[in-house]
């Protein structure tokens, strides 16, 4: 279980590194879409190459393509929107934190869909990870949560954030509770960014579309973001496929160490008191989640 736990620990920290990452780009001219866009086709042709060159076998199926377009939607579509356009008004920490509760979402629609039978315990992690948002959200001096306080309404996008974690859940429930036969872990994330890419480009076309620029540090950093998309697309099934949904959740908890991480030290930012207990209670709720947690029992 060595070779899981490290693969967890970088996937964590690779998302982390992508948040902030995104954080800088659409904060210094990138817009959202473009850089979704790109985050989807880039890695999209780098697979494409990859299956070309070893002669991958791609499904196109109809049951493939309904698994590649469902995690196309609720795996990369929605919830990289989302980030992204969030990332321009809330700092990394908090970002990175909100956007990885998916585990308490997880176990919600396992029970709901009864992938998992109902257990007090782990409902009241679940609980406990929703008063540690709840402490985010009315923190009396949240005024450090953001990056711009230019308009009241910049506030709906911690609310909004909690979308992607729901988003982010309902794609681990599919994924497990809907095994997708045999198909490889390289024509899943292919699938995955095709129908992802699609979906954005008309998108991308009227926003504008973003012209790489080797020169320019943000087309360095997406350059540098795509390639690590690459590996963690193949990595997020990976974990999912051999290891199961208790360890890939595990994920979650990795990345909002990192994410609070990368807020102190890479941007010297300090909370108040409220928000670093806040921070904690939902961290210990997300590995309380995942430690007592049964893997979802397959159809």
């Amino acid at each position: 279980m060595i070779k899981y736990f490290l693969a967890i620990v970088l996937l964590g920290i690779n998302w982390a590194t992508g948040y902030v990452i995104a954080g800088y780009c659409v904060s210094h001219g990138m817009t959202p879409i473009n850089y979704a866009f790109w985050q989807s086709f880039g890695p999209f042709i780098i697979l494409f190459g990859f299956a070309l060159i070893y002669r991958k076998k791609i499904s196109y199926e109809g049951a493939a393509c309904k698994f590649y377009l469902f995690c196309a939607i609720f795996g990369t579509l929605v919830p990289s929107l989302l980030i992204y356009y969030a990332a321009q008004y809330v700092n990394t920490a908090i970002l990175t934190l909100l956007a990885n509760l998916a585990p308490l979402f997880t176990y919600l629609l396992a029970v709901f869909f009864r992938g998992e039978r109902f257990r007090w315990l782990r409902f009241g992690f679940v609980i406990l990870g929703l008063i540690g948002v709840g402490m985010i959200m009315l923190a009396s001096n949240g005024r450090d949560l953001f990056l711009n306080w230019q308009a009241e309404v910049h506030h709906i996008w911690l609310y909004l954030l909690l979308l992607v974690p729901l988003s982010y859940a309902v794609v681990v429930v599919y994924i497990d509770r809907f095994p997708s036969g045999q198909i490889s872990y390289t024509a899943k994330a292919l699938g995955m960014l095709f129908f992802a890419s699609i979906g954005l480009l008309p998108l991308a076309l009227s926003d504008g579309i973003y012209i790489l620029d080797i020169h320019d540090i943000k087309t360095q950093l997406l350059l540098l973001e795509i390639a690590i998309s690459v590996f963690d697309s193949l990595l997020v099934f990976f974990i999912i496929n051999s290891a199961g949904v208790v360890y890939y959740t595990m994920v979650n908890a990795i990345t909002s160490l990192a994410g609070v991480v990368y807020g102190c030290i890479i941007y010297h930012r300090s909370y108040s008191m409220v928000v670093y207990y806040a921070l904690g209670i939902v961290i210990v709720s997300i590995i309380g989640i995942n430690l007592t947690q049964q893997r979802l029992p397959r159809s």
